[in-house]
This record gives structure tokens, sequence and C-alpha cells, in this order.
């Protein structure tokens, strides 16, 4: 039956939320229940929480932490809100209804929620089109060449080969502007790329917190959808 969470439409472990009353108890769960939330809009990222708006059953309250988040979420503007829960992740569109102070704004309860199961972790290229980068605790920079939840492919130049092999790479993983974690990463591979002189190094996350694998696995999932 159409809206049903049970209905997977494309058998992908993807289905969709449509009812009204069922989409708004799910709000009302993410709210309680869901530590933060990935907001994009006019090519910005940022988290924040949400919650309920009292005696208001149409709109939701975002709260980025700050008037300088997400400038260009304005009114009318569509915007991009995206979860975790157990396991499971979750995405809607939504419009912008107002904008308060101190880094909140008002969007409207979306009419569909878009459900996926959370698959084994999958590995999206960012090279080529996305500069992710690592500010490492020496003061270097990093390219990242691919990235999944469990670890990074990190292009690292032949002066720095022996230094991440023996103490790993601990630094701000930057994914977007404003869009920041900070990583500690063990390395267990190294491959070398001969045109440039530099290795590939493949690294494994140590010590991630929830919020911060959910970031990620938030990342990579819109991202991969997005080709």
């Amino acid at each position: 039956m159409p809206g049903q969470v049970s209905h997977f439409d494309r058998y992908d472990g993807t289905s969709f939320m449509s009812r009204e009353q069922e989409v708004l108890a799910h709000m009302r769960v993410v709210a309680d229940d869901v530590e933060f939330v990935m907001v994009e809009a006019g090519g910005e990222c940022t988290d924040a929480t949400m919650s309920m708006i009292p005696n208001k059953t149409d709109q939701i309250m975002l709260h980025m932490g700050g008037s300088g988040f997400l400038r260009s979420a304005v009114p009318g503007m569509v915007v991009k809100i995206s979860y975790t829960q157990n396991q499971t992740s979750y995405s809607f569109l939504s419009v912008v209804t107002a904008r308060a102070e101190f880094g909140r704004i008002e969007v409207a309860v979306p009419r569909l929620i878009e459900r996926r199961e959370r698959r084994a972790s999958r590995r999206l290229n960012v090279h080529s089109e996305r500069r992710v980068r690592i500010q490492t605790d020496w003061g270097g920079e990093l390219t990242v060449f691919d990235i999944s939840t469990s670890g990074l492919g990190v292009v690292v130049p032949a002066v720095d080969v022996q230094r991440v092999q023996e103490g790993g790479i601990r630094g701000v993983l930057t994914l977007a502007e404003g869009l920041r974690i900070n990583v500690w990463l063990d390395v267990r591979h190294v491959r070398e790329l001969k045109a440039t002189g530099s290795v590939l190094a493949g690294a494994q996350f140590l010590g991630l917190s929830a919020r911060e694998s959910s970031i990620l696995h938030s990342y990579i999932e819109t991202h991969s959808d997005n080709g």
C-alpha cells in the first residue's frame, strides 16, 4: 500500500513514507531520538539538531549552532535533510519557511521521506570531483582519493610516507565547507603512484564517535546518490 515503510519501490532496500500521520509521527521520533541531522542548501552542508515547534504540526525547527551557517537557507529555499537511525538512512526535501536568530531555521514537515537500509560499506571516489582533504597535526595537507565509513584512500607525498606508516594520520578531515571532523587513521597499506612519486595509502579510521560515523555515512550516501 502506498506510504507504508514496508513497501519497497526499487528493489534495493529503499522505501518511502508518505502518509501524513506516519510522517509526522516519524518526525517526532527523530526530534526525540536522533542526535543530529545533516542539512544541505545552496551547495553548503552542515549538521544540526531538530525539534518540533510547539502547537505546530506542519513545521519543524533546525538548530545549526550559529547564524553564520547555511546563509543561503532563506525562506523559499529547498533544503535536503538526511540522518541515520538504527542502521537505516533517511532523507527528505523540504522548504525553508522562516529564518530565526541564533542559527535556527524553520522548515515544512515533508510530504515524503525516503528510507534506505544501510548496505555494506560503500566506497566513494572523491578525488576528481571534490577536494576532500586532511589537515594533519604536523602541518601538512593530504588529498583524499576515496572514502568509506571504515577508512580512506589518501594521497601521501613520498617525504611523509615513513611518518604515516609509523605513526598513522591525525588531523581534521574536511568533507565540504563547514563540514569537518577530527580523525585518527591507521595506515594499512601503500601503493606507489609512479606518475607523481607519491603513494596512495589505504587507512582505517580509529575511534570514530557515533556522531562522526553518521556524518561520514550521510555524506557518502548523499554524494553516491548524486553520482
